[in-house]
């Protein structure tokens, strides 16, 4: 009898972590860059890119304490430019 072993290749979904910048504001400095002011810093650590959607988010964002949101703004890290809109 002859077996053979077949190996599947899985691809995982990047882990990433969430930053969240909370509590403070938005404002534009004299170059036009984004800062964030009077902030709080949050880390969230471990977050599947594969189970992560808008219903995740929010739950994380009640975790944090808040009841609703009015935005949600988002940038990749190596994306160091923002637009206030």
């Amino acid at each position: 009898m002859n077996c053979h072993r077949q190996s599947l290749e899985v691809e995982m979904a990047p882990i990433i972590t969430l930053i969240y910048h909370h509590m403070g504001r938005l404002e534009k400095d004299p170059n036009g860059l984004v800062k964030y002011s009077d902030v709080v810093v949050t880390n969230i650590g471990g977050v599947n890119t594969d189970a992560c959607n808008m219903l995740s988010i929010e739950g994380l964002i009640l975790d944090l304490g808040y009841a609703s949101t009015e935005a949600i703004y988002w940038f990749k890290v190596k994306q160091m430019k923002m637009e206030l809109r």
